[in-house]
């Protein structure tokens, strides 16, 4: 969950910056890479599953996270997916 906030947080920074920056990424990964290459799991997958069944209601998103905007889950999710993604094909 760390992760897909501070890719929102990031998100939200480099569209309030005036130069633009176009780069940013969130480095949240903690054991979740090692306990989905071992198979417990992969927590973006069950977030983003938690999220296209609960929509609107999704406990996160009633409680204002990603600014309680269902279209900044979905690009927090796809752009955390792919960087999660990317990490994980090199760490093991």
């Amino acid at each position: 969950m760390l992760g897909l906030i501070s890719t929102d947080a990031i998100d939200v920074r480099i569209a309030a910056s005036p130069e633009g920056r176009p780069l940013g990424r969130s480095y949240w990964f903690g054991r979740s890479m090692w306990r989905s290459d071992h198979g417990h799991g992969n927590p973006v997958e069950d977030f983003a599953h938690e999220f296209s069944t609960q929509g609107a209601m999704w406990s996160p998103l009633r409680a204002s996270l990603f600014g309680g905007d269902e279209d900044r889950v979905r690009m927090a999710i796809e752009k955390y997916r792919k960087n999660f993604n990317q990490w994980a094909s090199h760490m093991w």
